[in-house]
């Protein structure tokens, strides 16, 4: 394969190097904790850090109650004595030891404040705000911050943290709008000035708009201002990594996303914004936690080969380390569980020579668009699913966006799960994004198609790109037409059925005479359309149910039998389309049919993809690349992540703690480098490489939790 075919991000190579071993050490306290700070020894706290090969720490200096832990005029301060100054003894004890130490500081969760100017409170539509009833335990209270209170505050306990503590960054939590992309603000300033600027403040879209436009000034105004203090230190903000974030990224140094997989995220989430935000130009750190489940989960802690596997997902997405950690008040770190994140980290140390300048590549990209400030919130697989429920007492409109992105992240994270289970090398891009650069494009149906992106992904097909397009994002928006001009077809609104079918010709599920009459469910719905382009090909057929008004409560209505005019799967021009939310119903029901189809679709668009590997559907393979510097030789390396989760109730956590070790499992890979040799990376183990069709072949004899192979360029090239 000609690498140049290939998208490989060469800003990421010229990126200041980071530190790849990282702790986030969470600590909030009330008035009524006894003991704050009691069990830290600074000699012990940064022996024990050194111990578990962590390079860089991210500590607390004001927490979500919004006490202080540096000496502040401004406070406040916790009565119990001695906990004002433990930022300072804990950066001074880090500093000494050599391990980089960045400062926390929570911006719209600030408990003290909440009580003491309710006026700045975050309001709903319905005039309520997150505050508890006097008396009940608070839920991190948001602030909004168009209040100048707010971010005066932040500003004025910056410059205090800055003069008084030598740290090597600081790292603002809590500044972008309402978890889950419900971005709005009833408080009377925000709807004064939406007025004001002749918005309706009951529309989501100036709502979002106004909450896009807060957040951006905010970064700007803490970046700016943290800088002219310090010339040169780390500026970082927590998830900062969703639609509308170009906006924002001139003014940090580092993207961190949050994503405790066993808690709400699930797996799903930093594959997906991972890949998103190393579009974006800056280094990216993927921060999972020690917990079994959720922050705050004292007596939880993961088993060691969970965070390993989690630690190897990340590192092969490209992403730099960090594991969120809470001791306690008596800020004693455990040794159980920096023994546990020891073991992870001595692991991706020994990688690291394979990490640094290691570029991501990618042949696609799966195309987002939607609301600002989305995250593509696909929901978790753990028990911690309290975001719908809150919502779920909302307003209307509140409950509609919020249904509006978690409806866009399932589209996204089911496309996600069928690219990685094909073993397909991509990124996430947004329309800003040099589309043009990949072989593939994947539109998920919450891409809505104008007639400018409709001309831009018809120019890209016929010049050669090939495009995969579910459900809306094949409609052309605005019409009754599809939008791919080879396929000449026509829509005719939705399946009016609860449970549309489709049939399959044959060629595409590759058994024909097995499957020729069986109706498979459409389990999310489908478009009705008609094709009528010259070469076009329909693969599939919808299928209507039969006429039953009383079937049986909780069955379905079953298939006629009768395939209809109307197209379930059709291809035309190199490009293919799904009439039916391809991705949704894959994330929500994960039917093989869905992915075989998917899958057949992508052996006909991207017939020769550049890594081609034996193992299972379940394992994680990606790419990156190395290019040749001092003794180092040019490098493509593969990552080959072996998920296999036992079994867990529904809707409960994954747990990753005894993989089925993955026996002789080949890695080919398609590129014109001359390779010289190829070994794996983590136990140093030579693997015989020869060239076959196309592609340099190795076979790794044994996989457990993870396997990073890299092909050596020859020396002269």
């Amino acid at each position: 394969m000609d690498t140049g075919s290939l998208w490989i991000d060469e800003r990421l190579r010229e990126l200041p190097q980071r530190p790849w071993r990282q702790v986030m050490i969470d600590f909030n306290n009330s008035p009524g904790v006894q003991g704050v700070g009691a069990a830290f020894d600074p000699g012990e706290f940064a022996s024990t850090l050194k111990d578990a090969h962590v390079e860089a720490v991210t500590v607390v200096a004001k927490d979500v109650n919004g006490y202080c832990y540096f000496p502040s005029g401004l406070g406040p301060h916790l009565p119990e004595p001695g906990s004002g100054d433990l930022l300072v003894r804990q950066v001074e004890a880090c500093k000494a030891a050599g391990i980089r130490v960045q400062a926390i500081y929570p911006v719209w969760a600030d408990e003290y404040l909440a009580e003491r100017h309710p006026e700045w409170l975050l309001m709903r539509r319905d005039r309520t705000t997150g505050a508890p009833p006097v008396g009940e335990t608070p839920t991190m209270t948001q602030m909004c911050i168009s209040h100048p209170g707010v971010l005066d505050t932040a500003l004025q306990h910056t410059a205090e943290i800055l003069e008084g503590c030598d740290v090597d960054g600081m790292w603002f939590d809590m500044i972008n709008p309402a978890p889950f992309s419900v971005a709005e603000c009833y408080c009377l300033r925000c709807v004064t000035e939406l007025r004001d600027a002749g918005e309706d403040p009951l529309d989501m879209d100036a709502q979002r708009r106004r909450q896009n436009d807060l957040f951006t000034e905010a970064v700007r105004r803490l970046s700016e201002h943290t800088r002219s203090l310090r010339p040169g230190i780390q500026v970082e903000y927590n998830t900062i990594a969703v639609l509308g974030s170009q906006d924002r990224i001139p003014h940090l140094d580092n993207i961190e996303i949050e994503c405790q997989p066993t808690g709400l995220w699930g797996y799903d989430y930093l594959p997906v914004h991972g890949r998103y935000a190393r579009t974006l130009g800056v280094p990216v750190y993927g921060m999972t936690g020690k917990f079994n489940t959720h922050w705050g989960d004292y007596g939880g802690l993961k088993h060691p080969v969970q965070l390993r596997t989690e630690l190897a997902g990340t590192v092969a997405n490209g992403l730099h380390c960090d594991i969120g950690d809470d001791p306690g008040p008596g800020l004693r770190l455990d040794p159980a569980t920096y023994s546990t994140i020891g073991e992870a980290y001595a692991e991706v140390a020994r990688l690291e020579p394979y990490l640094e300048q290691a570029v991501p590549v990618a042949e696609a990209a799966i195309v987002v668009d939607g609301p600002l400030l989305s995250q593509f919130f696909a929901g978790g697989d753990s028990d911690n699913g309290a975001g719908l429920e809150e919502a779920l007492q909302r307003p209307q409109e509140t409950l509609e966006a919020y249904m509006a992105a978690h409806m866009l992240g399932t589209s996204v994270s089911g496309v996600a799960r069928l690219l990685m289970e094909h073993g397909v090398q991509f990124d996430v891009a947004d329309l800003s994004a040099d589309l043009e650069r990949y072989r593939l494009l994947v539109l998920p149906e919450s891409v809505e198609v104008d007639a400018a992106l409709a001309g831009r992904l018809n120019g890209f097909a016929e010049s050669g790109g090939a495009v995969i397009a579910s459900h809306h994002a094949a409609h052309l928006a605005g019409s009754d037409r599809l939008w791919p001009a080879a396929l000449g077809g026509t829509h005719h609104g939705p399946a009016p059925f609860e449970r549309p079918y489709t049939r399959v010709a044959g060629e595409l599920l590759g058994q024909a005479e097995r499957y020729a009459e069986f109706d498979f469910a459409l389990y999310e719905g489908a478009e009705q359309w008609r094709i009528a382009g010259d070469g076009a090909r329909v693969h599939a057929h919808l299928t209507e149910p039969v006429s039953d008004a009383m079937h049986l409560k909780d069955y379905a209505v079953p298939a006629s039998g009768v395939p209809s005019e109307y197209a379930a799967v059709a291809e035309a021009g190199g490009v293919g389309v799904f009439s039916f939310p391809v991705g949704t119903s894959y994330f929500n029901h994960g039917y093989w049919v869905y992915r075989e189809l998917f899958g057949q679709m992508l052996g006909r668009l991207l017939p020769e993809p550049v890594l081609r590997t034996t193992a299972p559907r379940s394992a994680e393979v990606t790419l990156t690349h190395q290019t040749r510097a001092g003794n180092r030789p040019e490098r493509w390396i593969a990552h080959v992540v072996n998920y296999s989760p036992m079994r867990a109730p529904l809707g409960r956590i994954a747990r990753l703690e005894e993989p089925i070790p993955l026996n002789g499992v080949e890695v080919a890979l398609a590129v014109d480098t001359p390779i010289s040799g190829a070994f794996e990376a983590r136990t140093g183990t030579r693997l015989p490489v020869h060239r076959d069709r196309g592609r340099w072949r190795v076979t790794v004899p044994r996989i457990e939790v993870a396997a990073t192979v890299a092909f050596e360029a020859a020396a002269d090239r």
